[in-house]
């Protein structure tokens, strides 16, 4: 069936992924910029689904996989458009009216090599920006800033004009055959769109840090699981920060308060006003178009009060229903949505219903499992199935966290404590041994903390080593008696572990 393609749409809306064109109104491209497609010299308007299609292949929010002549692009909202590629005419498939048919013709030139001007300016895209040190997939952030790049902006411009010319010379002729494509768990020709190699199916990284960026760029609920220590809560960070997302933070414990959570009314000088907390924040922020990480630590922490509440925060909801919960037009997409009781109170008026897209929220959730640790109940299978993601988290290898061991107290000492906190993971009651805990990365932080002000002291690493060991790895790793002093045995094994280490470390630089 015909599907007509309305291309004075993309002029009304806006884009605020690459300013350094602009967001919404007009905007003129240069005239070097213009494309061959059409080559009279008249003053020409950027298409800002256009320019939202092209952010959206770079930022890693399209997803591309070819099966013979078809390519199929999945949105980082769900939404699915394929294009089927013959000489006997060329197909759209659930191709929508605006930003999806540009997505389509970035796809079709990147992974079919069509549309020569379009791949040819496609390519000097990405070889600007990545001679101005981006990324690929680009962060939302990343783009945003490298877009007031002028060799970046003016190849940005010449983009768009081919895609829009393209999409009204070639695009608009084809059927759409009303068939809707089918999704996948592989698009494994992603990497095509940035100019990179496609991935061989089943080789991705299996990392908990690669899983979890990998789904982090559409917007992902994941729960972290493992011991204290181990780097769940760091693990969330990093994500945050290679995403170039901003990051809200809450901290569970028993007797958080709505306000610490959600947010509040509270009085200020100009009378009382909601304040948001850190639950709030995030959405507010997702519903402003920023990428947003939720991450909220110890989990279990929580009372099952603030956990009941997430359950229903982590509900998502379609466009339709989002309608009319706000009666008014959002986009079509999938949606979070929180009710902040009173927010309005300053000014007179009720309850304000935040809405947050999906795709530009991702919230992150650590937790200790295990009867050793306090925690406020059970996991709720009701809150536990909202995850999409669980990871059980190791704790980080010598080569992640060995930079940051010497930065505190140098090679030496890094190499020393590193091995204790290995050998420790043996030495615990589990294994029949004496430790009532083994060490954890924030506890050889400490040790090697307690090592450095030693050595500033004007003692030697060996001594340092042997000193620190009472005050910092001890206290935490061994049971400590109703004499309110640690248990001899582990102590002892824990002193006698150290001296072998000493004693390999001698012979290693030796």
């Amino acid at each position: 069936m015909k599907f007509m393609i309305d291309l004075s749409a993309g002029f009304k809306t806006g884009c605020d992924r690459f300013p350094g064109i602009g967001m919404r109104g007009r905007a003129t491209v240069p005239r070097e910029a213009f494309s061959a497609l059409d080559p009279r010299p008249s003053v020409r308007a950027v298409s800002w689904s256009a320019l939202q299609a092209a952010c959206l292949c770079l930022s890693g929010e399209a997803k591309a996989r070819r099966d013979g002549p078809t390519v199929t692009v999945r949105l980082s909202g769900g939404s699915l458009a394929s294009s089927t590629c013959a000489e006997a005419g060329s197909v759209w498939n659930g191709s929508g009216t605006a930003v999806r048919p540009y997505v389509l013709l970035i796809a079709e030139a990147a992974l079919l090599g069509t549309h020569h001007e379009l791949r040819t300016r496609w390519a000097a895209l990405l070889t600007a920006l990545e001679d101005g040190g981006a990324s690929w997939p680009v962060p939302e952030a990343a783009l945003a800033r490298l877009s007031n790049r002028d060799v970046i902006k003016n190849a940005m411009y010449a983009v768009v004009d081919t895609l829009y010319f393209l999409l009204k010379t070639q695009g608009l002729p084809r059927a759409d055959s009303g068939r809707l494509p089918t999704d996948s768990a592989e698009y494994p020709h992603t990497p095509l769109l940035y100019g990179q190699a496609a991935q061989t199916v089943g080789a991705a990284d299996l990392g908990d840090e690669a899983r979890l960026m990998r789904r982090a760029a559409y917007g992902v609920r994941a729960l972290l699981i493992g011991p204290t220590g181990c780097g769940k809560t760091e693990l969330g960070k990093r994500v945050a920060l290679a995403l170039g997302a901003r990051l809200c933070k809450v901290s569970g414990r028993p007797g958080l308060e709505d306000r610490d959570m959600i947010g509040g009314v509270a009085p200020t000088p100009s009378g009382p006003r909601w304040l948001d907390g850190p639950l709030a924040r995030a959405l507010r922020s997702a519903q402003n178009g920023e990428r947003t990480v939720l991450l909220i630590d110890e989990l279990m922490r929580l009372d099952p009060y603030h956990r009941n509440l997430l359950v229903g925060a982590l509900d998502e909801l379609s466009a339709a229903e989002v309608r009319a919960v706000l009666g008014r037009d959002v986009p079509d997409g999938r949606y979070y949505t929180l009710d902040l009781p009173g927010a309005n109170a300053g000014t007179g008026g009720g309850n304000e219903v935040l809405c947050a897209p999906v795709s530009l929220l991702s919230v992150v959730c650590t937790t200790n499992m295990g009867g050793r640790y306090v925690q406020a109940g059970h996991l709720d299978p009701a809150l536990l199935r909202r995850f999409e993601l669980t990871l059980f988290v190791s704790p980080l290898t010598g080569a992640q966290i060995m930079p940051a061991y010497e930065r505190v107290a140098g090679p030496q000492a890094a190499w020393v404590a590193y091995a204790l906190e290995v050998t420790s993971r043996g030495m615990t009651a589990e294994q029949g041994q004496s430790l009532a805990e083994p060490i954890n990365t924030g506890v050889t932080l400490n040790y090697l903390a307690e090592v450095a002000a030693l050595i500033a002291a004007g003692m030697n690493v060996t001594g340092a080593l042997r000193a620190a060991l009472d005050v910092t790895v001890v206290p935490f790793c061994c049971e400590i008696g109703e004499d309110g002093l640690p248990d001899t045995a582990a102590r002892q094994s824990l002193s006698v572990t150290l001296e072998r280490l000493l004693r390999d470390q001698a012979l290693r630089a030796a």
